[in-house]
């Protein structure tokens, strides 16, 4: 048995909806935020937030770049794990311009909160 966890979901469309509902049926409390879908939940107390925004064909990432920023800003104290489709080097590059600890055990798209 494994104990549950308060988790976060930043965008909610294909992807990050049906990973809230399995992790909701699988007994975990899941936190959805995407304004675009009418999701407003508070993240701040997640120990994981998933980043499931969509990668944009200009290869820019201004969209995963900007719900990364947001959940800096309202998480000082989870795991942020990217599940958008991010170009190799990124989530580094993420650690390094936000000052913040990579964990390379877990994934290429795993990064600390915290500093």
């Amino acid at each position: 048995m494994y104990k549950t966890m308060n988790l976060g979901v930043v965008g909610c469309g294909v992807i990050g909806d049906s990973l809230a509902e399995l992790l909701k049926d699988l007994g975990h409390e899941v936190k959805k935020y995407d304004p675009a879908k009418g999701f407003f939940n508070d993240i701040s107390k997640a120990k994981v937030v998933f980043i499931c925004v969509p990668t944009l064909a200009d290869c820019k990432f201004a969209d995963i770049k900007e719900a990364v920023n947001y959940t800096i800003s309202k998480n000082k104290n989870g795991i942020i794990a990217i599940r958008s489709t991010v170009m190799p080097g990124m989530t580094d590059a993420f650690a390094k311009e936000q000052r913040i600890c990579l964990f390379t055990g877990i994934s290429e798209g795993a990064v600390s909160l915290r500093r």
